[in-house]
């Protein structure tokens, strides 16, 4: 007669290597999410909410990924099979509580993020005062900028530093989405609908405007460059642009 076998309960207590390694991994996640920087320099106001943001999101998430494979390391270690057993291992009957914790704490982690990251669109979408309005109209494979109050159009979007920008976004034809990376904002261009986004440029200089959305063949060349300058040189620009 086969012998049957009982599962065998592992609610024994973690003991002082399982607080180690935890503190470890809530440690090493604290100081990547405030020491790992993986953008590139930031030059609108709008980028320090959301650099926040990513900091706190990069750490929590490799808190997790070190926990995860923490814990699937010493689980391949310490039931792999020995050295002359041949047979199946002993069936195991885990924890609750441990699977209530894996299931709570995410949950919990998700509903904050997410109420943070509200917070942020919310602060984003905000209708600046006294801002510049410029126009953009996005084609296949190109870019347009207009300036209706100052009778101004330029293939590049030139606005001046620490002044509110609305740009009012339209599409000619395909959905485009213009990215600046440096001022960490995206805004969709559709055909026929109007978009709006809001920011205020921090520093001098130029920055790339990438389009983020595959709209065709020419979709990697349709590059252009938000200069920022300063409020003289910006208005010597449009004097120059509108004359």
């Amino acid at each position: 007669m086969s012998e049957t076998r009982q599962p065998q309960g592992i609610h024994r207590s973690a003991g002082p290597g399982a607080a180690f390694f935890t503190l470890l991994v809530l440690g090493a996640g604290i100081l990547v999410g405030r020491y790992v920087n993986l953008m590139p320099p930031a030059a609108s106001i709008e980028a320090a909410m959301i650099d926040r943001l990513f900091s706190i999101m990069l750490g929590i998430a490799f808190a997790i990924f070190l926990l995860v494979e923490g814990v699937l390391l010493y689980a391949v270690l310490r039931f792999r099979r020995r050295k002359g057993h041949e047979g199946e291992g002993l069936p195991l009957h885990g924890s609750n509580r441990l699977e209530l914790a894996w299931t709570f704490i995410p949950t919990l982690i998700v509903f904050w993020l997410s109420a943070v990251s509200a917070q942020v669109i919310f602060r984003l979408d905000v209708t600046p005062q006294d801002p510049l309005r410029v126009r953009l109209v996005a084609r296949q494979f190109s870019w347009q900028f207009e300036y209706p109050e100052h009778g101004v159009t330029s293939p590049d979007l030139n606005v001046p530093v620490g002044q509110p920008v609305i740009l009012e976004l339209i599409s000619t034809d395909v959905i485009h989405s213009f990215w600046v990376p440096a001022f960490r904002l995206k805004e969709d261009a559709l055909p026929m609908r109007e978009t709006r986004l809001n920011f205020t440029a921090s520093a001098i200089g130029e920055y790339p405007v990438v389009c983020a959305e595959l709209c065709g063949a020419g979709h990697a060349v349709m590059r252009t460059r938000v200069v920022v300058q300063g409020a003289e040189a910006f208005d010597t620009w449009l004097a120059e642009g509108s004359g």
